[in-house]
């Protein structure tokens, strides 16, 4: 069980309950929930994951929540089961993307949550080419075992609905882009954006060995963290292993992205280490990341 495997666990909804109860310091009834959460007009969310069935929709999205401790259940009654969400003071979307990221992709509590598969295929989808989409309806299990091994765990990822439900987080949490309900584009763009103040805080430059170390120990899922890793470990495809010294196709595209749009800039100190930025077609040597606003 997982937000992967369980199609209904789309991120709107997870996050209404989320927003729901972040701010309650009360318990609800769990009858009086599911009536909130499974009007009409969630019946037909524009392809993420529905059913046809409101009533299981809503109660196997709320298994997930909680998987995820996000609310807990005592007496037929719902309360939240986190830090409450001081809504005046936090943005609540801001919120539960920092809370949700954490608890699918930190390798080192994402079994505490019964998510442990989810890191291991947003890391393989960061893997791919961004020039090469990958189709939205399709079950890619057999191009994981040809990438990794015949033997190897494929993350849940059986089925095209459970990669569709991979797509709509990776989207939801900044790490692809879609296009329309046809292709995927492994892209962390958004990911990076909100993690690069973190990252490199009051020193505005940093090293690009540096950043991308700081980096991993954020988001395992890119190069040098413990989940890429150990999936760039285990390829039995020589084409597809990145040499150290080369960015994925993926992180170069979202880093080049985030210059062209004013938030960083590169330099290429010719005294100084650098690591290879790789657009396909063409490269790029960065030696220093250089944070120029929001």
């Amino acid at each position: 069980m997982s937000v992967v495997t369980t199609v209904e666990a789309v991120p709107n909804r997870l996050r209404l309950i989320f927003d729901y109860f972040g701010g309650k310091t009360q318990s609800e009834p769990l009858e009086r929930i599911e009536n909130l959460m499974s009007p009409p007009a969630l019946r037909h969310g524009g392809g993420d994951g529905d059913g046809d069935n409101p009533a299981a929709m809503f109660r196997n999205t709320l298994r997930e929540a909680y998987a995820l401790k996000m609310v807990e259940e005592a007496n037929g009654k719902l309360r939240f089961a986190g830090e409450l969400v001081d809504k005046k003071r936090q943005d609540i979307d801001t919120r539960f993307i920092d809370w949700v990221e954490l608890r699918l992709l930190d390798p080192s509590i994402n079994a505490d949550y019964q998510q442990e598969n989810v890191a291991r295929a947003f890391a393989w989808l960061l893997m791919q080419s961004p020039l090469r989409p990958l189709a939205f309806g399709e079950n890619y299990s057999g191009l994981i075992r040809q990438q990794l091994g015949e033997g190897a765990d494929v993350f849940d990822l059986t089925n095209k609905e459970r990669f569709q439900n991979l797509a709509y987080w990776a989207r939801y949490l900044g790490y692809c882009t879609q296009i329309g309900n046809r292709a995927v584009v492994p892209d962390p763009t958004g990911a990076l954006a909100r993690w690069l103040p973190r990252v490199l805080g009051t020193e505005k430059e940093m090293s690009i060995h540096n950043f991308m170390r700081e980096l991993a120990t954020k988001i395992p899922v890119l190069e040098d963290g413990s989940v890429r890793r150990r999936l760039e470990d285990d390829l039995v495809v020589d084409s597809l292993r990145r040499d150290p010294q080369r960015l994925s196709q993926s992180t170069s595209l979202a880093l080049k992205r985030l210059a062209d749009r004013g938030r960083i800039a590169f330099k290429d100190l010719s005294d100084a280490k650098n690591l290879i930025l790789d657009f396909g077609d063409k490269t790029q040597r960065v030696s220093h990341i250089v944070l120029l606003g929001e």
